[in-house]
């Protein structure tokens, strides 16, 4: 499956959630390696993400603000990085985690992952 790393981005948190659930041991190894795989991704793309806030912005302790004369720049180097697609080897269906207890949004951020999942069933 591809994915972009904006989608990995979105779902990193929910990803960590998931990953202190309990499981089915079939559905929890398909998912750490979907989480390993996702994180393996989401490492060098939050490196080259704070990179270019730092090369558009001006640092001010923890802070950094992107430079007014920059947003545009910032925002198309930005969006090329993102939309950048990566291979997952695993995934999990909506099935698998059903009894996991997410809201909506969270299942909003996972939906790349279930996209063909649910189009099949309309």
């Amino acid at each position: 499956m591809k994915v972009t790393l904006k989608d990995l981005w979105g779902a990193r948190g929910t990803l960590a959630k998931l990953s202190g659930m309990p499981f089915r041991a079939k559905t929890a190894y398909r998912l750490m390696k979907l989480i390993d795989q996702a994180n393996k991704e989401i490492e060098p793309f939050a490196k080259v993400r704070q990179e270019l806030f730092l090369k558009y912005g001006d640092q001010e302790g923890e802070m950094v603000t992107i430079k007014p004369e920059n947003v545009e720049a910032f925002t198309a180097e930005l969006a090329e990085l993102e939309n950048q697609t990566v291979e997952l080897k695993f995934t999990v269906g909506l099935d698998e985690i059903e009894d996991a207890k997410l809201t909506p949004s969270e299942i909003y951020d996972l939906a790349f992952l279930f996209t063909d999942e649910i189009a099949a069933s309309q």
